[in-house]
């Protein structure tokens, strides 16, 4: 069975110039479906869309395509898992509109709800039999015997998460199918994922999962090219394993499959010049940053937003290379088979790789400064 590898999104004004270059914004998630076999609608958690417009995202998709859809927040903030017949039966029916296109449901929790497993439970019950539910805990009380006993007596699935480049949640295998996110890694440029993570979270999925199982892993990381740079090395690595993971269902653009081939193999790290760039440890989400993350979230925002992870002036400009080469990926490498592959040198764009020259540090702002970004629109926020 397949690892599906994707990105939490597809609709990010940060990629129109780079891999939705030339393509209208209507036609985004077209060109996505070029190049990825999965993707996971965030957009539902902010605002439920109606039946009829998940009818029209699978007229759009091409057969063998995969939407996974996260539960609105009414249910998992608001509500708080209670009384959840009604917010599951209006999700459930209006993700219906999906048909065979539709995938696992996720239910991301609050980082300051408590372990609450009757809750839980009785959610989990008003889903179908059939459908798949991936949940998303993050504090530390669900960590315990009767949560991940009532996960497995159900198949709902406890969804791995990665912050920094290490597990945030027990490695518990709860379902006969597994789900990853990885929100935040600390390769340069802030927050993209090193090969070392790359290769430590491919082998713990296909050390966890038999090639019987299908697993879904969706890059949550930053609305830049990050996402998409990282979802595709990924996915050149479980191939490595002798992994299947599939492509777009139809046919791909001129030069996509040389970039797909040469996935797999290994970075070369440049020599590093002058003093390595220093980059702030990012632990699980405790005390006080839960306390922050339940503030933000009060405020109508994205609670695993980048807590103001931002390097300093140089990394716009390695930004900007980044798109550039995001570029050749989205536009399907015009110049020939091989006219993507100038991301398999670069720096910043090859997971794990060093950057050569001034060292840049990666500074987070004082606790009363954010260093908000500019507001984005529900459809192309993350948590």
């Amino acid at each position: 069975m397949p690892v599906f590898v994707g990105t939490s999104g597809w609709q990010f004004r940060e990629w129109r110039d780079a891999f939705y270059s030339g393509v209208p914004q209507r036609r985004w998630l077209e060109r996505y479906a070029g190049h990825f076999a999965t993707v996971e609608n965030n957009s539902s958690f902010y605002g439920l869309p109606g039946r009829e417009r998940f009818e029209a995202w699978r007229e759009r998709l091409p057969p063998g395509f995969i939407m996974a859809v996260k539960a609105n927040r009414e249910l998992t903030h608001v509500a708080r898992l209670r009384d959840p017949a009604g917010h599951v039966d209006r999700l459930v029916e209006a993700a219906a509109g999906l048909g065979d296109r539709l995938g696992p449901f996720l239910l991301q929790l609050p980082p300051w709800l408590r372990a609450a497993p009757e809750r839980l439970a009785a959610c989990l019950d008003r889903f179908p039999a059939g459908a798949r539910v991936a949940v998303e805990p993050r504090h530390r009380s669900w960590w315990n015997d009767e949560v991940r006993g009532l996960l497995t007596e159900r198949d709902a699935a406890l969804c791995w998460a990665d912050r920094g480049g290490r597990p945030v949640a027990p490695l518990w295998r709860t379902a006969s199918w597994g789900y990853l996110r990885l929100h935040e890694g600390r390769a340069r440029p802030v927050p993209s994922y090193g090969d070392a993570a790359l290769r430590s979270w491919c082998r713990r999925v296909d050390e966890a999962w038999p090639r019987s199982a299908d697993c879904h892993v969706y890059f949550n990381n930053d609305p830049g090219p990050a996402p998409v740079l990282n979802a595709l090395r990924f996915a050149g690595l479980m191939r490595g394993l002798g992994r299947e993971v599939p492509a777009a269902a139809g046919a791909l653009p001129l030069g996509f499959g040389g970039l797909v081939a040469r996935l797999a193999e290994p970075a070369q790290d440049a020599a590093p010049q002058g003093a390595e760039a220093l980059t702030e440890e990012v632990d699980g989400r405790d005390g006080d940053e839960d306390e922050r993350d339940g503030d933000r979230e009060d405020r109508g925002e994205a609670e695993d937003h980048d807590e103001g992870l931002h390097a300093d002036q140089g990394r716009d400009a390695h930004v900007a290379e980044d798109r550039q080469r995001l570029r050749a990926v989205g536009e399907g490498g015009d110049g020939g088979p091989d006219a993507a592959l100038p991301l398999l040198g670069h720096r910043s764009c090859i997971p794990g790789a060093r950057r050569s020259g001034p060292s840049q540090a990666v500074r987070r702002p004082a606790r009363g400064g954010r260093g908000r970004q500019p507001r984005r629109s529900a459809s192309s926020s993350r948590s």
